[in-house]
């Protein structure tokens, strides 16, 4: 499919907006499919040619046309579920909570959802999953733990460390996820800012759960002395980048924030 192609589709679908509703909702639905024509032209057209072509974002059109939605179709909660997963999907979340806002009007059914998906509850899960593979590394988790313990240059370079690896990871899979017709690279980084400061209240979370489990955990040669402990901070900014990487490495390329 040719630029044109594409501009002169999205032309004839969006201007309908009023008069031919279902073909609007028809076109955006494509439109967000992953695997169809129209997904892969929002997101490999250039900025140059999008401007020549006066194409917005895949992004800015929905947000446009999120009224076609609202008909009384069978298929209303579908369609609603499909375009949550896909703001989710590109960490999108002031697109996630407009979409909120016109699914469930009342404001006291919008932030309670809302909050649990901006939560991105994949992050504990995978973390679990992530201190599981560390406990069974053999003395792995020992000599993380003595690192950290060692002094605080130690403890702050290693968890500096992870925490760039850790975003790093999240803004390639953010700037994956994002057209060429928008600001990519700065997107992508206030994007990954918000999904790291989210991991990171979850870290702290894990650290304050293990350190009251206290010796319920059975670290080896390991003892733990509350959740500012310098080896189980460390050990929770690697396991930090085990879950991101297996979460990638078993999902391919989805978004951590996906729903579960």
């Amino acid at each position: 499919m040719t630029g044109n192609e594409f501009a002169g589709k999205r032309r004839t679908a969006l201007l309908s907006l009023k008069e031919k509703r279902p073909d609007v909702r028809t076109f955006l639905l494509r439109s967000i499919d992953e695997d169809g024509q129209l997904y892969l032209a929002y997101k490999h057209l250039s900025k140059d040619d999008a401007v020549k072509l006066e194409v917005k974002s895949l992004e800015v059109d929905l947000e446009d046309c999120l009224d076609v939605f609202r008909d009384g179709t069978l298929l209303k909660e579908h369609y609603w579920r499909k375009l949550r997963r896909f703001a989710l999907k590109r960490y999108s979340f002031g697109l996630l909570w407009k979409i909120y806002r016109k699914w469930k009007p009342s404001p006291w059914t919008v932030v309670l959802p809302f909050v649990l998906d901006v939560a991105m509850l994949r992050i504990p899960l995978a973390m679990l999953l992530a201190y599981g593979s560390l406990l069974g590394a053999g003395n792995l988790i020992s000599w993380i733990s003595y690192f950290g313990k060692k002094d605080d240059t130690h403890l702050i370079g290693g968890a500096a460390i992870c925490l760039a690896s850790s975003a790093y990871l999240l803004y390639l899979n953010i700037h994956d996820k994002l057209g060429r017709i928008e600001n990519t690279e700065l997107k992508s980084v206030w994007r990954t800012l918000p999904v790291l400061g989210i991991s990171v209240l979850w870290c702290s979370a894990w650290n304050v759960a293990i350190s009251r489990l206290g010796e319920q955990i059975k670290v080896p040669k390991t003892s733990i002395d509350g959740a500012f402990d310098p080896g189980l901070i460390l050990v929770t900014a690697v396991a930090l980048v085990f879950a991101i990487l297996g979460q990638f490495f078993f999902t391919g390329d989805r978004s951590i924030a996906e729903p579960l």
